[in-house]
């Protein structure tokens, strides 16, 4: 149970109903592999992130990869999955966008494009290995990760740590430890604003 209260602070964005009618349009020509998307849903956990993490604005993080030219997005999130496995996904923007019903979008890109690239890589791997969720949320278990962990772990094996060993300590309820919020990966000095929107 205290794990799933923290998937709700750390990487959350349980289905919520969709009104096709009013999703963010992303033009997906703009994206980059590499590139790190940001969400912010309108459930009751992304609701608990956006509490706890007031400085981020966002509450959920995936990796742009190309897939036949077609911009798909690699993220971990617990009770997106129709088949209850929760593992490391890979949909198309589409996708990401209407599970969560996101009322706002960012994009950051990579100083560096070539790591950028070498990261989305690292990402598809997670991908191809099925890794799953983290639910004790430990940094110190990379065969298990969270969404904000997944990035940076991607971009950390491509050469760049992109929150410069600054973790964030985690006091809630039991569990007490190093952590990365979304508020810290959109505060990094190594990524740069693509573009925001919302409604």
């Amino acid at each position: 149970m205290l794990s799933m209260v923290l998937a709700l602070v750390l990487c959350a964005d349980a289905r919520v109903q969709t009104d096709t009618n009013h999703l963010l349009q992303v033009d997906a020509s703009l994206l980059q592999e590499g590139d790190l998307i940001f969400r912010r849903g309108q459930g009751v956990t992304s609701r608990a992130v956006l509490i706890y993490d007031r400085g981020a604005g966002f509450s959920h993080v995936g990796m742009v990869v190309h897939v036949d030219d077609n911009p798909k997005i690699i993220h971990i999130t617990p009770g997106e999955s129709l088949g209850g496995n929760d593992v490391v996904r890979r949909e198309t923007l589409s996708e990401f966008l209407t599970v969560a019903s996101p009322t706002a979008v960012t994009v950051r890109r990579a100083s560096d494009n070539a790591i950028g690239r070498e990261a989305a890589r690292f990402a598809t791997r997670y991908y191809e290995e099925a890794v799953p969720f983290d639910a004790g949320f430990s940094l110190s278990d990379s065969t298990r990760m969270y969404c904000t962990e997944l990035v940076w772990r991607a971009y950390l094996a491509a050469g760049a740590d992109l929150i410069d060993g600054h973790f964030n300590q985690v006091r809630f309820l039991h569990l007490q430890g190093k952590t990365i919020l979304p508020s810290t990966l959109l505060q990094s000095k190594h990524l740069r604003e693509v573009f925001t929107i919302s409604h």
